[in-house]
């Protein structure tokens, strides 16, 4: 396994403060299999007896162009994975957090060349942070960060029994296998972040344009994921394939959330983001921008979330979300006719017109925002009593740490 091009840490929690990590890359050619790649830039790993404490630490820092580039793939059957194009992470035994950090055109790619064989299995995921497949694994915090231009992409040529997995152009997190796994994120901004799977025949699990979130795979255990006060702004799915024999799945623009054991869940809150994917590139229709595969004991709470979208690249009308949801009763606002799949938006607190968000204001010293127009439905929607969580904690500040209304508030990541 090739791991940690810039640092690798055993055992330890690593601490990165003020610094700039910048074109790390790990770069294998080969036409064998049981390739393994992690962590192009960082690689932190922990002792899965316990006994040592592992995490990682960073805080005010730029992680710009660190790469994980597998090429040359011909032939063997097995597996072929590149994890975490910046940063991997497994069996921490505290919370690693990220604060204050802007990570930008990180990314993790095979390329594939004329495959002979029946039975590779190919998975790329996390064009910057990627953390699990392990027995105990990384919850992860992530305050006051952007994420732009992170990627992942698999491209060549194979055939249809080659199975692929490319998911989350910034971050994929999956569930460990002793432990509940958590992704909180806060005041944060996803822009134009990408997962692309492009060339022959082939089947495809391509899903979480910005994040993608998989439960674990034990029974009981339990992925939760909280995302407030954040920005998500045109990050793209795209399959560009000559044509599709193999199955496979595609979803979540923004978002994808998966628990497919039939005895863990994900615990999913977002609450008062600004989710925009107009600009989303994509090649087949009806991708939504948060998608939900999970079981009955999951749930999913959304509220006081800012949704735009409209004809994606190609014509294709993309809706708002789809899969399986538990609502909360606070209000939402969609805009135009589009609706979550399966429900009434009306009996949701639905209202589908144009929220007036403008266009992005998006600088190197500030998180990627809207700012709504003062005549959007979005300005003052919430009494007091309604600004709260899903957990019913009052919100008091947005996304620019700014205090939230004067005896109202404002729907989304933003007040204006």
């Amino acid at each position: 396994m090739a791991a940690g091009a810039g640092m690798y840490v055993a055992c330890s929690i690593a601490t990165v403060y003020d610094s700039l990590i910048s074109h790390n890359s790990i770069q294998v050619t080969s036409s064998g299999r049981g390739i393994e790649a992690r962590g192009g830039a960082i690689f932190v790993k922990g002792d899965r007896r316990g006994g040592w404490d592992t995490s990682l630490k960073m805080d005010n820092s730029k992680v710009f162009f660190n790469q994980i580039s597998i090429t040359g793939l011909q032939v063997g059957a097995g597996g072929v994975s590149a994890l975490g194009g910046a940063v991997y992470l497994t069996a921490c035994t505290e919370e690693a957090s990220i604060a204050q950090s802007d990570f930008q055109g990180n990314s993790a790619q095979v390329v594939l060349e004329e495959i002979a064989s029946s039975s590779l299995r190919v998975d790329v995921e996390g064009g910057s942070i990627a953390s699990g497949n392990g027995l105990t694994d990384c919850s992860l915090a992530i305050v006051d960060s952007k994420f732009t231009r992170n990627s992942v992409k698999v491209s060549g040529r194979g055939s249809v029994s080659v199975g692929v997995t490319a998911r989350g152009g910034a971050l994929a997190l999956r569930g460990g296998t002793l432990q509940d796994v958590s992704l909180r994120v806060e005041r944060s901004g996803f822009v134009s972040n990408s997962v692309n799977v492009a060339g022959d025949d082939r089947e495809a699990s391509v899903g979480g344009g910005a994040i993608s979130l998989t439960g674990g795979r034990a029974l009981s255990r339990t992925t939760a994921l909280s995302i407030r006060n954040s920005t998500f702004h045109d990050n793209q799915l795209g399959r560009a394939v000559e044509s599709i024999n193999g199955g496979g799945d595609f979803n979540g623009t923004a978002v994808a959330i998966r628990q497919l054991n039939a005895g863990g869940s994900v615990q999913a809150q977002l609450d008062f983001n600004t989710i925009s994917f107009r600009g989303s590139s994509t090649s087949e229709p009806a991708v939504a921008g948060i998608s939900v595969e999970a079981t009955e004991q999951s749930s999913f709470s959304f509220v006081a979330n800012a949704m735009v979208n409209g004809d994606a690249r190609g014509n294709f009308q993309a809706l708002n979300c789809e899969g399986s949801f538990s609502f909360s009763s606070q209000v939402n606002r969609l805009d135009e006719a589009n609706s979550c799949n399966g429900f009434d938006p009306l009996e949701l607190g639905f209202i589908q017109e144009d929220l007036l968000l403008g266009e992005l204001i998006f600088s190197p010293t500030e998180l990627p925002h809207f700012i709504p127009a003062g005549n959007s439905v979005l300005v003052d929607a919430l009494t007091p009593v309604s600004c709260v969580d899903s957990k019913g904690n009052s919100v008091t500040r947005d996304q620019l740490s700014r205090p939230r209304g004067d005896g109202a508030c404002d729907i989304g990541a933003t007040e204006r």
